[in-house]
């Protein structure tokens, strides 16, 4: 008999700490003011495919990171922005991105190169940008992307991403970059 009452007081609570973490989403969620005098933060996690590998991280005003991917990798990038007491509108992943490849045909000596402008990968808007003050929004919003290296070993790849957070009073904040290489 002990056993059971054991058993159901370790589930009365355990179901009680879980209502309680589900109870309002209030925590997530914050008013947007007429006017915000603070940034937001942002942060963004490289994730690799290879075991034993650890993620790297930057933020803003951090360092920014440099890696080298393997031929087949897939890299992961998350990207978090916050802002505790305004809200965020938009959180985005930017990358450039060159890669090169065969012989120039022009040129047997040169290697094809591109090079791309910095463009958005992902994004994770607020899915009314029209708010204003006394809206709600939340306080946080999340996005990744994955980044794929070639496989052949006649193609070279770089990838320079960031992330980039809006808050509803338009302030944007970049997180520092992470150039990762591959060279297939």
């Amino acid at each position: 008999m002990r056993t059971t009452r054991g058993m159901w007081l370790i589930a009365a609570v355990a179901l009680a700490v879980g209502a309680a973490g589900c109870g309002d989403d209030d925590d997530d969620v914050v008013t947007i003011p007429s006017s915000d005098g603070s940034s937001p933060s942002v942060v963004m996690d490289a994730h690799f495919n290879v075991e034993q590998r650890p993620y790297m991280t930057v933020t803003n005003g951090s360092t920014p990171q440099q890696a080298n991917a393997k031929p087949d990798e897939t890299v992961t990038l998350i990207a978090t922005g916050s802002d505790t007491d305004g809200g965020v509108k938009t959180i985005e992943i930017y990358m450039i991105k060159d890669s090169c490849g065969l012989p120039d045909p022009d040129d047997e000596l040169a290697e094809a190169c591109f090079f791309d402008f910095a463009y958005v990968v992902a994004a994770n808007p607020d899915p009314d940008v029209m708010k204003t003050a006394g809206a709600s929004a939340a306080k946080s919003r999340t996005v990744s992307y994955n980044v794929d290296f070639p496989h052949d070993s006649t193609r070279s790849f770089e990838a320079e991403v960031s992330a980039r957070v809006t808050n509803w009073a338009g302030d944007k904040v970049d997180s520092a970059h992470i150039t990762i290489e591959g060279r297939t």
